[in-house]
């Protein structure tokens, strides 16, 4: 599941990206990896990977992101 940021546009902002992965063993490897796949895509990507163990009502970053975000799950097809 991906949650974006919403209605926090302003000129030049980052777009950050909320992913929730049920499997993820080294959290620095997978920002790095992440972070070479955005390159690719736009700079302005701030990918945030989380554990889905970790998501929950006691993190205050998953808070956040229930508050804010838009979420996006696999398998959502994108107008």
């Amino acid at each position: 599941m991906v949650r974006l940021q919403k209605e926090r546009k302003k000129e030049g902002s980052d777009i950050d990206n909320a992913l929730i992965l049920e499997n993820m063993p080294d959290f620095f490897s997978t920002q790095r990896q992440l972070m070479k796949l955005r390159r690719q895509i736009d700079l302005r990507i701030e990918p945030h990977p989380i554990k889905e163990q970790d998501f929950n009502s006691l993190n205050p970053f998953a808070c956040e992101i229930e508050k804010t975000g838009i979420e996006i799950s696999v398998g959502d097809k994108l107008k």
